[in-house]
């Protein structure tokens, strides 16, 4: 009867560890995925104002401090001209943990990149 408690207590922690890795492995995936999207939305900005103004990337500095993200370093075309091509260029970090073999937590920092490149298409009609 005690083998049979010993044998479930076992397996329920080796369960848990395995849990918590797949847990901690998926993390870094979805802060991808948010990080991608956040930044996919001042791409279609610029694609829209033909450049990143100084308040949209302010705007992108801080949703991206909501978030999470930490030591955010914004490169971006400001203004185009048709014609010309454009750049955003996005590097942050997130703070995270990964488990250790001996099942401990160990403090990890991921790093975050987002380049994007388009052609602009503003222009302007002068009468």
């Amino acid at each position: 009867m005690i083998d049979k408690l010993l044998i479930s207590v076992l397996s329920l922690i080796i369960l848990t560890a395995v849990f918590m890795q797949l847990l901690l492995c998926g993390l870094p995936f979805f802060s991808r995925i948010e990080f991608d999207a956040i930044c996919h939305q001042y791409v279609q900005k610029m694609d829209q104002n033909g450049g990143l103004i100084s308040d949209d990337a302010d705007a992108l500095c801080q949703q991206l401090m909501n978030r999470g993200f930490l030591d955010i370093s914004i490169s971006a075309t400001d203004r185009g001209d048709y014609g010309e091509s454009m750049s955003l260029l996005v590097n942050a970090t997130r703070p995270g943990y990964q488990m250790t073999p001996s099942l401990g937590m160990e403090d990890q920092s991921w790093l975050y990149r987002y380049e994007a490149t388009l052609v602009c298409r503003m222009f302007k009609i002068i009468d």
